[in-house]
């Protein structure tokens, strides 16, 4: 009374492929949040809510840093448009799959696959933003931040040194 190995491996393809699909869609949530702010510099404390999402980096930096970041950023906006709509576009096509019977695991992976290309591309493009700002720096700065991000990831995002 044993299941079929393949239908099992079938239901943890399906359970993986739905966690990806989650994933992208966190990730997509982010970059659009972060780059609608381009329209509202101004408020501070939302816009860098936004940037600290990106985790201990972006959280480790200046105030200044984070908006210089994120003006450089939203200069790459046009590829990562174009990214975003292609990734709408999948998304329309997995739901087709998804309704499909039969089921195509093979198509439903390729455009999984082409999916997590896309999110790679969105990484890449952010930490050669970063590594850019990071370069500009001077050895002081550099430290600094090598300071503040020592101290992110000593006790995390919520504590606040009392230096006074």
């Amino acid at each position: 009374m044993s299941k079929d190995p393949k239908s099992a491996f079938r239901g943890w393809r399906i359970v993986l492929g739905a966690s990806l699909m989650l994933n992208l869609l966190c990730v997509g949530l982010v970059l659009g949040a972060v780059l609608n702010h381009r329209h509202n510099i101004r408020d501070r404390p939302a816009a860098i809510e936004e940037l600290s999402r990106f985790g201990p980096y972006a959280r480790a930096l200046t105030p200044q840093d984070q908006a210089e970041l994120r003006a450089a950023f939203l200069q790459q906006a046009g590829a990562l448009r174009e990214n975003r709509r292609a990734m709408r576009q999948d998304f329309v096509l997995v739901l087709e799959l998804l309704r499909a019977d039969p089921f195509d695991p093979a198509a439903t992976q390729g455009v999984l696959d082409r999916q997590q290309m896309r999110v790679d591309d969105q990484a890449r493009i952010l930490r050669q933003v970063l590594v850019n700002h990071v370069a500009g720096m001077n050895a002081a700065e550099r430290a600094a931040f090598a300071d503040r991000l020592t101290e992110m990831l000593r006790y995390g995002p919520g504590h606040r040194r009392n230096d006074d």
